[in-house]
């Protein structure tokens, strides 16, 4: 929701893994571009491609700090490992510019962390926690940024 609208936009899944939210987003989306440096994520990613027909979906197997894409995007999602972005993924991630942004963190100090950093480009809307994992210290979060200030 935090990415609407999405008919006719070009999305960018950051840290895609095997390819769950790019997969999800290409049902709407005119092209999703899926950044991902583990082998056997990115395998499992094609495979999907393959199986469901997404043609619209581009898998990039690199790290999203050296990818570099030279694409615009209107939205862009991204799920780093609990260590958060490292800088040179968020100096990365400001360059592109997406109209909207989502963050899903396992980690809430990175999170802020990097919210914080993000800050100069974007404004949070909104900031919702998932216990996915009951009975234990993770949580998840999903923040929702537009850009402006």
């Amino acid at each position: 929701d935090a990415l609407e609208p999405l008919v006719g936009k070009a999305v960018l899944d950051a840290y895609a893994g095997g390819g769950n939210f790019a997969f999800a987003l290409a049902r709407r989306a005119a092209s999703v571009m899926a950044v991902e440096s583990a082998s056997s994520s990115v395998a499992d990613a094609k495979a999907t491609r393959r199986r469901l027909g997404a043609e619209n979906v581009k898998i990039l197997k690199e790290t999203f700090e050296r990818s570099r894409p030279r694409k615009a995007f209107d939205a862009a999602v991204v799920d780093p490992p609990r260590t958060g972005l490292s800088p040179k993924g968020l100096a990365v991630l400001l360059e592109l510019q997406a109209r909207r942004l989502a963050y899903v963190s396992c980690e809430p100090a990175t999170l802020a962390r990097d919210l914080m950093a993000l800050s100069v480009r974007y404004r949070i809307v909104s900031v919702r926690l998932a216990d996915m994992f009951p009975q234990t210290a993770h949580i998840e979060a999903v923040a929702a940024l537009e850009l402006g200030r």
